[in-house]
């Protein structure tokens, strides 16, 4: 029994493809080249499913003319994809004729992409051609088909598109080496940090950063000091803070006083991110000078990551006479976390800010300040400030400073105090204090 099921299958498999016509045995090459290229994709799907199963031979080279003379772009990468069926000692001499002849970037690009698993030798000198090709994508491609082959007679090939007179031709070395990264590259590498155009100069960063080339870093923060565009300067300065330079200090510190703001943006961006404790005073000085609201932010992100004030000098001037709002309200924050005597000093003298944010941020920086004064001066905030956004602030600060001294002074404010809401408030910070004090 189950011999005859076995056999019963056989027949309705035979007679399955006996009556499909992409199996049948008139299909002609002719034909089957045509219905690769029908617009009718049911006849293109048989068209492929015979291929895949059948692969025939002879009609590759018939394909590779079609591909080559016509004019639909999707159609000939579409009829491209059949390659895959088969081997590529089969399919390498008609993608050779196709680089050598297509004038469709499109198409050449689709071959280069499946030659780049095939580890054939023989097609890495037409691949290398198209490492000068005006087409970014088809560059791009050849370069990672050639990473991906494995073949050294590249190296010779970048080398004398790095030299060429064209900067066109420079760019797209780099943009090879931005891929491939070989020693011999070095040394032209480093030369070409003198090249006139600003581009090249800024690829030649991308390739060190990409690459991780420590020893590369020295030329990196002079061009990030005195290169004549801000664009490489602005580069050289992310470059240093993505390779993790700890001798770049001194450069970042000078460029943060120069007159660029990009340049000084990224500057004390590259400062914050690679936390040199010896520049919290230079960052505060800068801070003191600086226009750009933006760059005072990072400023005092930057003290903060440091919990250093750097001398106060910017602090103290930004919480005090500074136009933005928001940025006192910043500072006031950041003397909350850099908690030194004179950061308390501070926040006390500028308590009586004219904008309500800035008092009730002071009032929660002072939260951390667990000093008599702090608290009598939080107590006259709760009894007299006309925002009850600020006063709530105050209180939440005693509660948090804790101790018996606040209690009676609550007391008082509390059985005269008109707003329900706040009354409701300190009522709850007296029992809190009251359940644990006493």
């Amino acid at each position: 029994m189950p011999s005859l099921f076995k056999f019963s299958l056989l027949v309705i498999f035979f007679l399955l493809h006996m009556f499909n016509p992409c199996f049948a045995e008139s299909y002609g090459e002719k034909e089957l080249v045509r219905d690769l290229f029908s617009d009718d994709q049911k006849i293109l799907n048989n068209a492929l499913e015979y291929i895949s199963v059948k692969k025939p031979q002879g009609i590759l080279r018939d394909i590779s003319s079609e591909i080559l003379t016509s004019k639909d772009s999707n159609k000939k990468t579409a009829v491209l994809g059949i390659f895959k069926y088969y081997d590529y000692r089969a399919t390498i001499p008609y993608c050779i004729k196709i680089l050598k002849d297509s004038n469709s970037f499109i198409v050449k690009n689709e071959i280069i992409k499946y030659l780049s698993d095939s580890g054939s030798r023989e097609v890495v000198p037409l691949i290398i051609n198209e490492l000068s090709s005006p087409f970014s994508t088809l560059r791009e491609s050849a370069i990672i088909a050639l990473k991906k082959i494995g073949d050294d007679r590249m190296f010779p090939y970048i080398l004398n598109m790095m030299e060429d007179e064209n900067p066109v031709f420079r760019v797209y070395a780099l943009e090879a080496i931005y891929h491939v990264y070989d020693l011999r590259f070095y040394s032209h590498l480093i030369e070409m940090f003198k090249d006139k155009n600003k581009s090249i100069r800024y690829y030649v960063l991308r390739c060190i950063e990409r690459h991780d080339l420590q020893e590369a870093l020295r030329y990196v923060r002079n061009t990030a000091g005195d290169d004549e565009s801000w664009e490489v300067r602005v580069r050289a300065i992310q470059v240093l803070e993505s390779m993790y330079d700890k001798n770049s200090m001194h450069i970042l510190l000078a460029c943060l006083k120069d007159t660029h703001r990009e340049i000084r943006y990224y500057s004390i961006k590259a400062l914050k991110s690679l936390s040199f404790k010896a520049s919290a005073r230079p960052v505060s000085y800068g801070l003191y000078d600086e226009s750009e609201d933006d760059i005072k932010m990072l400023m005092i992100d930057a003290l903060i990551s440091l919990k250093d004030a750097g001398g106060y000098k910017g602090l103290k001037k930004i919480i005090s006479e500074d136009k933005n709002y928001r940025i006192r309200v910043f500072s006031a924050y950041s003397l909350g976390i850099i908690r030194k005597n004179y950061s308390e000093l501070i926040l006390l003298e500028s308590i009586g800010d004219g904008t309500k944010e800035v008092r009730a941020e002071i009032c929660n920086s002072l939260g951390y300040y667990k000093k008599k004064d702090v608290i009598t001066r939080l107590l006259e905030v709760i009894g007299n400030d006309q925002e009850r956004y600020v006063r709530s602030a105050a209180l939440y600060s005693v509660l948090k400073i804790g101790g018996k001294f606040a209690i009676s002074s609550l007391f008082d404010i509390y059985s005269i105090e008109k707003d329900p809401v706040f009354k409701e408030q300190v009522r709850f910070v007296l029992k809190k204090l009251i359940k644990e004090y006493t």
